[in-house]
């Protein structure tokens, strides 16, 4: 990867024209270039931008709400898969005792057949909450890193301009 000498490279491989501009979703990249910067023009950039950690914190709190809006909805939509089951298992329940032995058979294979979705489906929608938990973790851990990296590369600049004004 190139090595960035200006704040106006830096900014036009952010693809914004100042600082003002900078996203939440420009905030990995930025974290990402800090390692490729010029000591002087990490420096100013960091001096451009002191909200980087605010701006880190206010996106994983938007992630978290994102993830509530979707184990809401998924809780929904469960509900009533589940409930729609219940309803169809209540009717061949309700037909078994007047049914001869050959329905009998063939609504208990039914009911038997629902109660196997119903396991597939739960196991299925075990295996995607933890899909997004850990999508949210290798979020959350990918801009500690960025932060922590932009952290390391401010304190290697001050200690840096200290070392160098004595």
């Amino acid at each position: 990867m190139r090595k960035y000498r200006s704040e106006q490279q830096v900014l036009d491989a952010l693809q914004i024209p100042d600082w003002r501009h900078m996203s939440k979703d420009k905030i990995m990249g930025f974290a990402s270039q800090l390692p490729y910067m010029d000591p002087e023009v990490a420096k100013a950039a960091l001096a451009q931008f002191p909200e980087f950690s605010n701006l880190s914190v206010e996106l994983v709190k938007q992630m978290k709400e994102n993830l509530e809006v979707i184990i809401s909805k998924e809780k929904d939509v469960d509900s009533a898969i589940l409930n729609q089951d219940r309803i169809i298992i209540d009717n061949l329940l309700s037909q078994l005792a007047d049914s001869s032995d050959n329905e009998k058979q063939k609504y208990i294979d039914a009911i038997i057949k629902i109660q196997e979705d119903e396991k597939e489906f739960a196991s299925q929608h075990r295996k995607d909450m933890f899909n997004h938990f850990l999508a949210i973790c290798a979020t959350i851990s990918a801009i500690s890193a960025s932060a922590a990296a932009a952290i390391g590369a401010a304190t290697a600049l001050k200690n840096n301009d200290t070392s160098n004004d004595k």
